[in-house]
């Protein structure tokens, strides 16, 4: 009943797949894989899937039929996830509560939406939920110290908040060296697997930096620059409203996950148990401080704290029997599937449609996240950091980007771009002179996409107008005196 249940949140989710929109980072995401065929990406840092997803660009169809198949093998990852949650817990808790744990999981509030989305989350969760998995379950022979080194290094790889597990870990190992009965051995292992993963990670990440921009050295340094400045928040839940609608969103998981804190210090296990059971619970505590801790971290935090939750469900299932707790997350699952919009994918697909029906070829284009993967976007990524980082600087820059790209398309993504074209001041926006460039040099053609062009007002008075992106114009409406030439409408200038 229990694998049925679970299966039957996959199949909901393998549905929004293909339905539910896809959230900009995604595209950003994608960006990254064409950037790196196109030998234009600068950053080796928190890129690894660019060589994993290397093959995304030969899917046929536009970025969208990419991103399905992206999503596709990120709900694998989510699966092989739930199975090593599965098995962590099936070390502290029956084979009941430990299915349990998995099902919680997989229809929890924001795992249940972005559980299958294509970002760094999904894969680094899949990649250190199976090394737990195979420091607590395998013997630790030198095979399996090589796969979990292995497995370590790619998660470091795809994303520097693989140190979050760094308790989990250490819990885990813990237990290992006091259940052994050759503690020397296991913890020479255990230093031989930090070794090999530091190795690992060293030489994936020269191969890695061999293939990309020679700019990489600066990309990377302002990867951990940001990182370093902006990872923590110095206020308590930075996202709190997000914490509070996961709470709203998953009432039972997170009640597990509470009372697992308190079970873990009540129950009359041993105090090696009792110190990797904290240690598995202790990450989800980043929700607190970390500052990025929107919807899709949750599908990364919360495995090994789900996992350790297995010990509040069991004596739950035996107190009000299987059926009823296990309806409670199923229930949960197929609520969310219910109320997610399911439309929003289809209006992408017509924007794609559209950019290259305009466009055949790729041109250079400004936009927020990198929309257009197999475009070259152009200008600065407009992240909360990014925005951060450019409203800092004070210094205008589309100017530049124009006259350096000759960018014939504008993709209105972003809040930012919006009140920039309806000459409306923002706080968080675009600079005064960066938003008036914009206005003045791109015209709507159909819905978000704007192309380069000039409204000229009617009249015979002679006027004067700066052109920020050169290249071929068609006159429309009237025909214009340029220069003293006359241009009928319809002609190209």
């Amino acid at each position: 009943m229990l694998l049925a249940a679970i299966a039957a949140v996959a199949a909901m989710q393998l549905h929004l797949v293909f339905a539910q929109g896809f959230n900009w980072d995604e595209f950003f995401y994608l960006s990254k894989v064409y950037l790196l065929r196109d030998g234009a990406l600068t950053s080796a840092l928190q890129s690894i899937h660019t060589r994993l997803f290397a093959w995304l660009p030969l899917v046929p169809g536009s970025e969208i039929a990419e991103l399905r198949v992206a999503r596709l093998a990120m709900l694998a990852c989510e699966l092989i996830t739930v199975g090593c949650i599965v098995a962590i817990a099936r070390r502290f808790t029956g084979r009941v509560a430990a299915l349990l744990a998995g099902l919680v999981y997989i229809s929890g509030g924001f795992v249940f939406q972005h559980g299958f989305s294509f970002r760094a989350d999904p894969l680094a969760a899949m990649f250190l939920m199976s090394a737990l998995c195979l420091l607590l379950r395998a013997k630790l022979n030198w095979t399996n110290v090589c796969a979990l080194a292995l497995l370590l290094a790619l998660a470091v790889l795809v994303t520097v908040k693989a140190i979050f597990y760094a308790p989990a870990f250490a819990g885990i190992a813990w237990l290992r060296l006091r259940e052994s009965d050759r503690p020397g051995l296991i913890g020479a292992r255990l230093v031989g697997t930090v070794v090999i993963a530091a190795l690992l990670f060293g030489a994936l990440y020269l191969l890695h930096k061999a293939g990309v921009a020679p700019a990489e050295g600066k990309g990377s340094q302002a990867v951990l620059a940001n990182a370093a400045e902006k990872m923590f928040s110095l206020r308590l839940a930075p996202q709190l409203g997000f914490l509070l609608r996961q709470l709203i969103l998953a009432p039972f998981l997170a009640v597990a996950i509470v009372a697992a804190f308190a079970v873990v210090l009540l129950t009359g296990r041993s105090r090696d148990e009792k110190i990797a059971l904290t240690g598995l619970l202790l990450p989800v505590l980043t929700l607190l401080i970390y500052r990025n801790s929107f919807p899709y971290y949750y599908a990364f935090i919360l495995p090994p704290a789900v996992a350790a939750s297995a010990i509040v469900l069991q004596p739950l299932r035996s107190r009000y029997g299987l059926a009823p707790i296990a309806a409670l997350p199923l229930l949960n699952g197929i609520m969310l599937y219910w109320a997610t919009p399911k439309d929003m994918q289809a209006v992408q697909a017509d924007v794609f449609a559209a950019v290259h029906q305009i466009f055949p070829t790729p041109v250079p284009y400004i936009d927020f996240s990198s929309m257009i993967a197999s475009f070259p976007k152009v200008g600065f990524f407009m992240s909360g950091w990014g925005m951060e980082n450019y409203r800092d600087a004070t210094r205008p820059v589309f100017s530049g980007v124009l006259t350096r790209s000759n960018a014939p398309l504008l993709l209105v993504n972003h809040a930012a771009f919006e009140a920039a074209v309806g000459d409306e001041h923002r706080s968080d926006g675009l600079l005064p002179q960066d938003a008036a460039i914009i206005r003045a040099n791109f015209i709507q053609h159909w819905g978000p996409l704007w192309v380069a062009g000039k409204s000229v007002p009617s009249g015979d008075r002679p006027t004067t107008i700066d052109v920020a992106v050169a290249g071929t114009y068609t006159v429309e409406g009237a025909p214009l005196i340029i220069d003293g030439a006359l241009h009928a409408a319809g002609a190209n200038v």
